[in-house]
């Protein structure tokens, strides 16, 4: 223990040896005399020599000086570096990490907004919501769905319409990292204000591979007849009914040469 102790503590191992070495002085004052004496301290006999008086006298004043230089010093260094052998606490609150990690990449980390229940898909639309001809439908995930994400859009006549990020390769959406997103088609030019349903499922294997195959046919043929029912192997997660936005029409008006939409 004491030499554990000397070897963490070194400034008060140096403390301790001046006390000791003032200690030692004093006593070997205090025990001398003018004649030839014995003592009996501690059941050790000691003898010490005749000594003159000023010489005792200055053992007695360096001891003394030493001891208490030797306890000053002592009780100051173990009022600043606290109780012996007591390490020190630092706050992990006030801690500051000598050099500091990477800042995380936004580009690898999810959003908050991205958290999604167990085994929910939610799309980033309200019913009501007004959308233009060429839009990109977005939403969430959560990390446990396993099949395919795929988005309908079904207009007033009745009929499905899946949407592809690449109809002639018959792709879905796109995920990544929670999030999910398909640019869609609402209509033909000139529908404004016409009335959709977005529908957005979930797919097995065979489901996704019908649907697929149905979108890059009719990619391949620039023909988009439509379907008249889900497929089998899909799960209807959501329904959202939507307005595609009229398009402004546009008159001339005479302020800096700009062209303002009148609504």
């Amino acid at each position: 223990m004491v030499i554990e102790y000397v070897a963490g503590h070194p400034k008060e191992a140096g403390a301790l040896l001046i006390v000791l070495s003032g200690l030692t002085l004093l006593l070997f004052g205090l025990l001398a005399s003018s004649d030839r004496a014995v003592h009996y301290r501690l059941g050790v006999k000691i003898e010490i020599d005749q000594m003159a008086p000023g010489k005792k006298r200055a053992f007695e004043l360096v001891g003394a000086l030493l001891l208490v230089a030797g306890l000053l010093l002592l009780f100051f260094l173990v009022d600043r570096t606290g109780a012996p052998g007591t390490p020190t606490v630092v706050s992990a609150e006030t801690a500051t990490p000598s050099s500091p990690g990477p800042e995380p990449s936004l580009s690898t980390t999810p959003s908050a907004t991205a958290t999604t229940s167990p085994g929910r898909v939610a799309v980033g639309l309200r019913d009501g919501d007004t959308v233009g001809r060429h839009t990109v439908v977005t939403g969430t995930c959560a990390s446990d769905v396993t099949g395919d994400i795929w988005v309908l859009v079904r207009p007033d006549n009745g009929l499905y319409y899946p949407q592809s990020t690449d109809a002639c390769a018959g792709e879905h959406t796109t995920r990544l990292h929670g999030r999910w997103q398909v640019p869609a088609v609402f209509g033909e030019a000139g529908d404004g204000g016409a009335r959709f349903e977005v529908v957005v499922v979930t797919a097995d294997a065979k489901a996704s591979a019908f649907l697929a195959d149905t979108v890059s046919q009719w990619c391949r043929q620039q023909d988009y007849p439509g379907l008249a029912s889900l497929p089998g192997g899909v799960a209807a997660v959501s329904r959202t009914k939507l307005c595609e936005a009229r398009k402004p029409r546009l008159r001339p008006r005479e302020s800096a040469g700009f062209t303002w939409p009148v609504r």
